[in-house]
């Protein structure tokens, strides 16, 4: 599905994302509010209560590292996002997409020889990884290319 980034269907309005006080939720529960709104609605990032209070609930849950790196990366906070992504490989270093999702933080950013390497390690630990080997072919295809 895409996303028209200009469609802002709330853009007057900031949206206040919270779970119900009453009712328990696991941690991962309130970035998930946030992430899913964020992006359906294609609102700018607000880090709310509910980012917070996930990370307060569970500071050592790789998959909310990496939402909020996500979550960060669309926003442009580039530094940010690859803080988070780094979070969650510090947790889970095995996990190829945390190290492909890096990479493309450091691509954006303009480090190329970063995001090259977080293509390749991703492509060892997982060599059917689709999205890290077109990310590495485009990247090389690009270096390769000459400049305009």
């Amino acid at each position: 599905m895409q996303r028209d980034c200009n469609a802002r269907p709330f853009a007057s309005q900031t949206p206040t994302l919270a779970l119900a006080p009453h009712a328990p939720a696991p941690p991962a529960a309130h970035l998930t509010l946030t992430f899913t709104l964020t992006l359906a609605l294609g609102l700018g990032l607000t880090l709310t209560h509910d980012t917070h209070r996930a990370l307060e609930l569970a500071p050592h849950d790789h998959k909310i590292h990496n939402n909020l790196g996500l979550l960060l990366s669309e926003s442009g906070r580039l530094a940010d996002a690859a803080a988070s992504f780094s979070l969650a490989l510090a947790i889970l270093p095995g996990e190829a997409m945390y190290h492909n999702n890096l990479g493309s933080v450091h691509w954006r950013a303009e480090e190329l020889p970063e995001a090259e390497e977080r293509f390749r390690t991703a492509l060892r630990l997982q060599p059917d990884y689709a999205s890290a080997m077109k990310n590495l072919v485009l990247l090389l295809h690009r270096q390769d290319s000459p400049s305009p």
